[in-house]
């Protein structure tokens, strides 16, 4: 309530002061607010009526987990003696489904050496799946064909393979003097080698020359989730991309922000229609090998999530 009221007495400075007149639109022409879909483009309009010896500026920065700014344009036309600012937005909201909110834009009303900061209205959309919940086309699950042996036919044959195995072990311990069930000391490979040899293996693949983006995507996201769980001894591949993201926030972990951008990046394309363009693509997986190199360890025992 008392931002809404800061925001009220703002619009009224602004037009009492200033003289401007702020409304905010959803372009229904581009569009579609019934049929609104997970990755969908959103497009909407912020358009300012003012004196033409003001300069507004968008400020370009939004905290969403979920809400994203893809491409703003700006353009001015004049009407008699008043200057039109339209600002015209296009977004996604990516992850989540239902009544969802894009928030208000702040912007900086700019008059010889004043300043003035101004929001646009927010606005209230309805996100719809993309599975169809109401339809969802079920197979019936086909009874396991069951094979029956008998309790010789299952058991001895095993039995004896087993008592041969263990004899020629024993044979061979014994000629060698060594004892017949060593203890092994398993040599740990470090988390960044196993990471940076999986991107080679990747790299050989060329999914990116074949069209194969959302593969290409997906083992990317497996590697930096494999890599995080390694290295910091978490179980990040059991979680989601937003739960990572959720952790590495209430943790102390270098390059933490670097890491949440890759997942985010790859969620999209994985559960979104977003289709990035191919030099983002490559530039993604030199970024993890980067942020791999800059947080890699000597001994795996070390620098784990308190």
């Amino acid at each position: 309530m008392k931002k809404f009221c800061i925001l009220l007495l703002t619009l009224f400075l602004a037009n009492i002061l200033f003289g401007i007149n702020i409304s905010t639109k959803l372009d229904t022409i581009n569009t579609n607010i019934y049929k609104i879909y997970v990755g969908d483009r959103i497009y909407f309009n912020v358009i300012f009526e003012h004196k033409s010896n003001k300069n507004i500026k968008f400020y370009d920065e939004i905290e969403s987990e979920f809400f994203e700014i893809l491409e703003v344009k700006k353009s001015i036309s004049k009407n008699e003696d008043i200057q039109i600012t339209n600002f015209k937005f296009e977004s996604a909201v990516f992850f989540d489904i239902g009544e969802q909110i894009i928030p208000q834009m702040k912007f900086n009303i700019i008059d010889n050496e004043d300043t003035l900061e101004m929001f646009s209205d927010s606005i209230i959309i309805d996100i719809k799946s993309i599975v169809d919940t109401e339809n969802p086309q079920l197979k019936d699950i086909k009874n396991p064909i069951s094979i029956n042996f008998t309790f010789l036919e299952y058991f001895l044959p095993i039995l004896f393979l087993v008592i041969i195995i263990v004899i020629i072990i024993i044979i061979v311990k014994k000629r060698k003097n060594e004892p017949i069930f060593p203890k092994k000391e398993e040599k740990k490979i470090p988390a960044h080698i196993i990471a940076l040899e999986k991107i080679k293996e990747l790299k050989k693949k060329k999914l990116l020359d074949n069209k194969k983006m959302k593969e290409y995507y997906t083992e990317i996201s497996w590697i930096c989730r494999e890599y995080l769980e390694n290295r910091f001894g978490f179980p990040f591949l059991e979680f989601t991309g937003f739960e990572i993201r959720q952790i590495l926030k209430k943790h102390n972990i270098e390059n933490k922000s670097k890491f949440q951008n890759i997942l985010k990046n790859c969620d999209k394309v994985k559960y979104a229609k977003y289709i990035p363009q191919q030099k983002n693509s490559e530039k993604l997986i030199t970024d993890l090998e980067n942020v791999i190199n800059d947080t890699k360890i000597d001994t795996e025992n070390n620098d784990r999530i308190s």
